[in-house]
């Protein structure tokens, strides 16, 4: 962020950015937060993860490794498919623990003829890894 901003945050959102020039008002009670030598960017978006495989191979379950997403600043996955029933146990957890898991999208096939794949999420729909497979 360049020097002398003022970042005005509503939740999840940027209301506003102040200047020396153009100062925007801080609401009564908002926390404040010193940001000198600091830096905000948006979140970041793993577009390619195993989340299964990543499991498997390091012997540990989405409670463990989810988390660890978000203290890299990792906010979204895309899962490029693994096998629906743990997919499954991973996208329930992940859903269940918004605040601690990045919001997970599943890649699964669709169930027409040319097989083309689609992208769900994980917090917007239902399970979704492989439906439709046949």
């Amino acid at each position: 962020m360049l020097p002398h901003r003022t970042l005005v945050l509503a939740g999840e959102r940027i209301q506003g950015i102040g200047t020396p020039d153009k100062p925007v008002e801080i609401p009564a009670g908002a926390r404040t937060i010193e940001g000198a030598g600091k830096f905000v960017i948006p979140g970041l978006i793993d577009a390619h993860v195993h989340l299964v495989h990543l499991a498997d191979r390091t012997h540990v379950t989405g409670d463990e490794f989810l988390p660890l997403f978000l203290a890299a600043g990792v906010t979204s996955v895309r899962s490029a498919g693994d096998a629906i029933v743990a997919e499954t146990g991973v996208q329930h957890f992940a859903e269940a623990h918004p605040e601690r898991c990045p919001r997970v999208f599943w890649l699964a096939r669709s169930s027409t003829a040319r097989r083309r794949f689609i992208a769900t999420s994980a917090t917007s729909h239902g399970c979704a890894g492989g439906a439709g497979d046949s």
